[in-house]
């Protein structure tokens, strides 16, 4: 299935929004994709804690090269600094449920520094950066649309770098276990 959509239609960023520490100049999107996963309970974890934060979710960026969204009783932020990459995943009254920090200032896999399952709530687990899926074709919101899904849980997107330096994404519905698109970057 080819899908032809005019890469102008993209939302970027404009000043003071702008993160040209990791997007071409004035490329910065409004907004980028976090994938989570395999993060799991840990032993210290409570009643209360909700579940891990694993899943697609989508981040708006609210200050230069900083995505932030806060989904249920999760808060997700991103920040891209000079020197590093900082990805963190809290919730009101629990250990954090993710955290990362790459020294590098645009790192897009990231594991949880969180291991120790007897001193965290929440241990283990990857996160994935996605901030467009391009190259002239369409958007991963632009295919949500499409597909008539949003961001969540029920999407997983697993992008897998390929020997020619492009990058492969293979879209999969979880709740049928079927895959919904493979793209090229």
């Amino acid at each position: 299935m080819s899908i032809e959509c005019d890469p102008t239609k993209y939302d970027y960023s404009t000043a003071p929004l702008i993160c040209n520490t990791c997007f071409d100049v004035d490329k910065t999107p409004d907004s980028l994709f976090i994938n989570i996963e395999g993060v799991t309970m840990g032993l210290a974890t409570e009643g209360v804690d909700p579940d891990p934060p694993n899943g697609v979710w989508e981040l708006n960026i609210v200050g230069a090269c900083h995505f932030q969204k806060i989904i249920g009783a999760w808060t997700f932020d991103v920040v891209f600094n000079a020197v590093d990459t900082v990805v963190n995943v809290t919730s009101a009254g629990t250990d954090p449920g993710f955290g990362a920090m790459a020294p590098n200032p645009c790192k897009w896999f990231l594991l949880n520094s969180r291991v120790n399952p007897a001193a965290w709530d929440y241990v283990g687990g990857s996160a994935t950066l996605i901030p467009y899926l391009d190259g002239g074709q369409f958007s991963i919101q632009e295919l949500f649309s499409l597909i008539n899904m949003g961001a969540g849980e029920r999407v997983f997107c697993n992008p897998r770098p390929m020997d020619t330096g492009e990058t492969s994404y293979i879209i999969t519905d979880r709740s049928t276990n079927t895959n919904i698109g493979v793209l090229m970057e």
